[in-house]
């Protein structure tokens, strides 16, 4: 209660965890479902934001210009498209199929219930692993027993780990079969290219939650093999007695407004929900995970059909001021 640097936990996680501590006998997972809500809290916060700033892909630079394996190339969407369109044999795309499943199947783990820990786990194996198979990957008998007798466990929920032998299976065939060539592939350097083009034009502004000097950046510079340093641009200090001239510097009013409606009829929340949004838990996402790299031609249709309403949109807009005037 008198901690130094506390944190606002729910009232149900810290009972918990003083009911834990006055046992005569403490376990090692006392922490964890303290350390889960601090996870997701940063995750919903702030890691979406991070992924899309210059210190992310700064990072990405530094990294993937010295070493890539097969870990980068599934967490990082660019590289697995391009990597996706590498790979030319179709039992190897099954391979890389069903570890991009696994991957969000223990990903989302811990938010499942064991019902639909079971339905996932049941729907990869009969896709990639059962006898039926429709995308089958090549695996030995002995693997098979272990994943099946991991996934009908006696407590009715699948092991999270169910599918780690296959995994390692399928990622060592990746890693000899493609992961060299598709490293020194024109589109490998090309993704380096773009995203070397992508940190140079980036500006990297000052955030309201931070105490930082606006413009200052996490280390001086970075350098990586394309022998590039790195630096987030410098800002003016401007004093108080200056700040009262420049209009533009004025704080804005804050809106009251809790939501907008955009010019293409979508609907907007101005405030951060993403805590009060209930996960979503459905059978359908492995399938969304899947679609979003496989999926191309349906993707497409899609953004062409959107750019197409902005077109007419924008048309009836020019229309209505071409009117007025």
């Amino acid at each position: 209660m008198d901690s130094v640097n506390s944190i606002s936990f729910p009232k149900k996680i810290t009972a918990k965890v003083f009911g834990r501590l006055s046992e005569q006998q403490i376990s090692s997972d006392i922490f964890d479902e303290a350390k889960d809500y601090v996870h997701d809290l940063f995750d919903s916060r702030y890691f979406n934001q991070f992924e899309e700033s210059l210190y992310y892909k700064r990072y990405q630079l530094q990294v993937l210009s010295q070493h890539c394996g097969l870990d980068d190339v599934l967490h990082v969407p660019s590289l697995l498209n391009a990597f996706l369109e590498f790979v030319d044999n179709r039992s190897d795309h099954n391979c890389l199929q069903f570890l991009i499943a696994c991957h969000t199947f223990e990903t989302n783990y811990r938010f499942l219930s064991d019902n639909e820990a079971l339905d996932d786990a049941m729907s990869i194996y009969e896709k990639y692993i059962s006898m039926q198979a429709i995308s089958p990957i090549e695996i030995c008998d002995e693997v098979r027993r272990t994943m099946e007798s991991e996934i009908c466990s006696a407590s009715g929920r699948p092991s999270q780990t169910s599918f780690c032998l296959a995994k390692q299976v399928c990622a060592l065939k990746m890693h000899e079969r493609y992961l060299r060539r598709f490293v020194r592939s024109p589109g490998y350097h090309n993704y380096l290219i773009e995203l070397e083009a992508d940190v140079h034009n980036t500006i990297e502004l000052p955030r309201h939650n931070c105490a930082r000097v606006a413009g200052s950046s996490s280390s001086d510079s970075t350098t990586v093999v394309f022998e590039q340093h790195f630096t987030a641009p410098e800002f003016e200090k401007i004093t108080s007695k200056s700040y009262q001239h420049l209009p533009l510097l004025k704080k804005p009013n804050r809106s009251s407004n809790l939501a907008e409606v955009d010019c293409m009829g979508r609907y907007h929340v101005l405030y951060d929900d993403s805590l009060a949004i209930e996960r979503d838990r459905t059978q359908s996402r492995i399938r969304q995970k899947l679609r979003k790299y496989l999926d191309k031609a349906t993707l497409k249709e899609e953004e062409v059909a959107l750019e197409v309403a902005r077109t007419i949109i924008a048309d009836v807009q020019n229309m209505v001021e071409a009117g007025r005037k």
